[in-house]
């Protein structure tokens, strides 16, 4: 629980020294004016990494995104966008029926989101354009399986014991929609008068998506993303 508590410490300073570079921009960024009309539309394909909180062991991933980008002429946007993540997890053991010995070993958990994030985003530089993104999101998983092996160890009234291991491939119900808050820096290559953007960023999800007698599964994963971005 030390190192869950230490990690949520450190992205939660993360978190705030994004936001502080935000809002201490903001009064430059109010001064300034649209000059022309701009419809800027982004998508972008990630590598994801969730990593381990309570019980859980990071696995690759992969995810799809499009965005649109509000404000655009001035130098903090407004990112509004829909996502399609996959994520996977491994975990040792959990207990799933609340008896000791009994629940599922060795499971990999895939979770497959709709996520919506809304970022504030600090744009600095003319021809290569550096970026910061602080902002918050909300995931709703539409499916996901858990593969792993159930064993159950049942001490009978006799003084026999009685063992019960299968394998299991089934489909998991996970609670939503999974919130949380993210931050991340990128860049925006100019080519002609489009961009290409190169970004990685972290997820902090903090609801518990299963949350099963001691056991906890929660959702957080880096990600390095490259896409493109079409100026209209």
């Amino acid at each position: 629980m030390s190192a869950f508590n230490d990690k949520n410490c450190i992205m939660k300073h993360l978190f705030l020294i994004l936001l502080s570079v935000l809002l201490s921009s903001s009064h430059i960024y109010a001064q300034e004016t649209e000059t022309k009309m701009s419809f800027p539309a982004e998508v972008m394909l990630s590598l994801n990494r969730t990593t381990p909180s309570y019980g859980e062991q990071g696995r690759f991933g992969f995810g799809i995104g499009a965005y649109s980008v509000l404000f655009s002429q001035k130098r903090c946007n407004l990112i509004l966008g829909l996502e399609y993540n996959k994520n996977n997890l491994f975990v040792e053991y959990i207990n799933t029926n609340g008896k000791w010995g009994g629940g599922n070993y060795n499971t990999t958990y895939s979770i497959n989101n709709i996520g919506i994030p809304v970022c504030f985003r600090v744009n600095m530089g003319k021809k290569v354009i550096f970026f910061i993104e602080a902002g918050a999101f909300f995931d709703f998983a539409i499916w996901g399986k858990g593969d792993g092996t159930y064993k159950l160890v049942r001490y009978n009234l006799d003084s026999t014991i009685t063992r019960i291991e299968k394998p299991f491939n089934d489909k998991v119900s996970y609670k939503a929609p999974n919130v949380g808050i993210q931050g991340g820096v990128g860049l925006r290559i100019p080519v002609q008068k489009h961009e290409i953007l190169i970004k990685g960023d972290y997820k902090w999800g903090i609801r518990k998506l299963i949350d099963s007698y001691s056991t906890y599964i929660h959702n957080s994963y880096w990600r390095f993303s490259a896409g493109f971005r079409a100026n209209f």
